[in-house]
């Protein structure tokens, strides 16, 4: 049985020294989960122009299915991004096609028709009320095991209705260690520590695993039972773009195939050390990648 994947969010290109790049959380995540070997969906909009082409073509390229994207009249998104020491900052151009996600009665039908093992979805493309009306109906009509759900804040886009009202939903959570005071605040009116914040979580919601990532640190675990702390390797860092979505998409997989949140997260820290040492958010596997993550995917 293959896994399926239906990622909900933004597509657009990073503008990163005046050069284009293929972006946004969702198709990050979508591009990786295809590469390790899932069915990948991605549910977005672009516009009627040469980025929203070219978006396409790349989504293709990677074997990700694009029937559940539109394009509008809207530009394709795009984000302004400056690197400072390898860690970047965006500027998102607001009035992007995928602030105006929209349901056909096609899509609809097919969003119906297919048991998905999970929605991954962030804060960012629920800015709108247009695309956010669209996740609130994914989120209830649909047939899907589990809603990933990764924070992600960006700028000032994203308040506590958007995240209150994803976690009603969510059942895997991921969010950064700078996030976890934000979301404790947000949430529950005082600034937690990532252990505090993830029994809080899961004691209000139905999550059943809650991932803070913290860097070069590495990444904490958290189920209804224990916590797991997981490390990586020491690695040389050329860019940071991108690694969040590989980690998740990484995490998502193994577990589906395992049940195993160890043996998951040490894939997500191995995928996620190997992006941050290429440069773009959706570098090639080399064999010897491959071959050094084959035994987490037996």
């Amino acid at each position: 049985m293959s896994i399926k994947i239906l990622s909900f969010g933004e597509v657009l290109w990073d503008i990163i020294d005046d050069k284009y790049n293929i972006g946004g959380a969702p198709l990050n995540f979508a591009g990786h989960l295809s590469r390790l070997g899932a069915e990948s969906y991605i549910l977005s909009s672009v516009g009627k122009d040469k980025l929203g082409e070219e978006a396409l073509e790349f989504l293709k390229s990677c074997h990700i299915d694009c029937s559940l994207i539109d394009m509008t009249d809207k530009p394709t998104g795009t984000v302004i991004v400056t690197l400072s020491k390898g860690i970047p900052d965006y500027n998102i151009v607001k009035g992007a096609a995928w602030d105006y996600i929209s349901l056909t009665d096609d899509s609809k039908r097919k969003l119906k028709e297919i048991s998905w093992d999970v929605l991954y979805l962030g804060s960012l493309a629920q800015r709108s009320d247009m695309s956010r009306k669209a996740i609130g109906w994914i989120l209830k009509n649909i047939n899907c095991k589990d809603v990933f759900f990764d924070v992600n804040l960006r700028q000032k886009w994203y308040n506590r209705e958007i995240i209150a009202e994803t976690m009603k939903f969510t059942t895997i959570l991921k969010l950064n260690d700078e996030e976890v005071p934000v979301v404790s605040s947000l949430l529950f009116k005082k600034k937690y520590s990532p252990e505090q914040l993830a029994r809080q979580l899961i004691d209000n919601y139905k999550l059943s695993i809650v991932i803070v990532t913290c860097g070069e640190l590495g990444a904490l675990f958290f189920d209804k039972h224990r916590e797991y702390v997981l490390k990586p390797d020491p690695l040389e860092v050329l860019d940071t773009v991108g690694a969040g979505d590989s980690f998740s998409a990484a995490f998502v997989y193994s577990y589906l195939k395992t049940g195993d949140i160890d043996r998951a997260g040490k894939l997500a820290l191995d995928v996620a050390s190997y992006v941050v040492s290429k440069e773009g958010a959706l570098p090639d596997y080399s064999e010897t990648f491959k071959q050094k993550i084959g035994f987490h995917l037996k």
